[in-house]
C-alpha cells in the first residue's frame, strides 16, 4: 500500500518536472521565435510522456483501489467471523445465567415456603418447649440442643386426617 503511494508520488513529481520543462520550451521558443519542427517536436515529445505518466498513475490509483477493497473486504470478513463467535460465547453466557437463575429461584422457592410456614423466628420469648404459632394457625413445638448451640424448630401440623412434620434448625441470636 505505501510503495503505491510513493510510487505514484514520484510520478507525480515527473509530471510536474515534465510541465516545467514544458513551460521552460514554450517560452524559449517565444522569446527565440522559434516556431520551427524543433520546438513543436519538443513541445509533442514532452505532452506524450506527461500522457504516459499519467496512464501509469491512473494505473497504480487502480492498484491501490483494488488493494483496499481487498484489505476492506479482509477485514468485513474477519469481523464477521469475530461477531459470530461473540454471539455464541453470549449465546453460551446466557444459557449458564439461565440455569443458574433457575437453580436460585427454585431454592429461594424453598425457603420462601419455609419462611411462610414460621412465624417468627426471630421473637426472643419463645420458650424452649413451648408452643409456636405459625401463620396457617398450626403450632410447633421449639426443642433445645444445647450441646450444638443450636434450636431447632419442629412444625407438627393437622389438617383433617392429614400429619405433616417438619424439622428446622435455626442459628439462636
Amino acid at each position: 500500500m505505501d510503495e503505491h503511494k510513493e510510487r505514484i508520488e514520484k510520478l507525480e513529481k515527473q509530471i510536474e518536472k515534465l510541465k516545467s520543462i514544458a513551460w521552460v520550451v514554450v517560452i524559449v521558443a517565444g522569446i527565440f521565435g522559434i516556431s520551427g519542427g524543433w520546438g513543436i517536436t519538443a513541445i509533442l515529445s514532452v505532452k506524450q510522456n506527461i500522457d504516459e505518466l499519467k496512464q501509469e498513475v491512473a494505473a497504480l490509483q487502480v492498484n491501490a483501489t483494488t488493494v483496499n477493497e481487498l484489505y476492506t473486504k479482509l477485514r468485513e470478513s474477519q469481523e464477521a467471523i469475530f461477531d459470530s463467535h461473540v454471539e455464541g460465547k453470549r449465546q453460551e453466557l446466557d444459557s449458564h445465567i439461565s440455569t443458574v437463575t433457575a437453580d436460585v429461584n427454585a431454592q429461594k422457592h424453598i425457603i420462601s415456603s419455609i419462611q411462610n410456614d414460621i412465624s417468627s423466628i426471630r421473637d426472643s420469648y419463645v420458650k424452649i418447649g413451648g408452643k409456636i404459632r405459625l401463620r396457617n394457625e398450626a403450632y410447633g413445638r421449639c426443642i433445645d440442643l444445647r450441646s450444638q448451640n443450636r434450636n431447632v424448630i419442629q412444625l407438627v401440623e393437622c389438617k383433617g386426617l392429614e400429619y405433616r412434620e417438619q424439622t428446622w434448625t435455626v442459628d439462636k441470636r
